[in-house]
């Protein structure tokens, strides 16, 4: 299986990531399902907001 290329973010997508987590209407497992990012990606950006869980 190859392997997938590294891919740059842009910073509407974080932001877009980040409000969804900081609303905790879904799972993180579904966040990174719906974003397809994994898991710890997400938990990484929400210090930057303080608001996050």
């Amino acid at each position: 299986m190859a392997r997938r290329p590294r891919r740059n973010h842009s910073n509407d997508f974080k932001a877009k990531v980040t409000l969804a987590a900081i609303k905790a209407e879904k799972t993180l497992a579904d966040l990174s399902a719906e974003f397809d990012v994994h898991q710890n990606q997400i938990i990484d950006l929400c210090p930057y907001l303080q608001q996050c869980r």
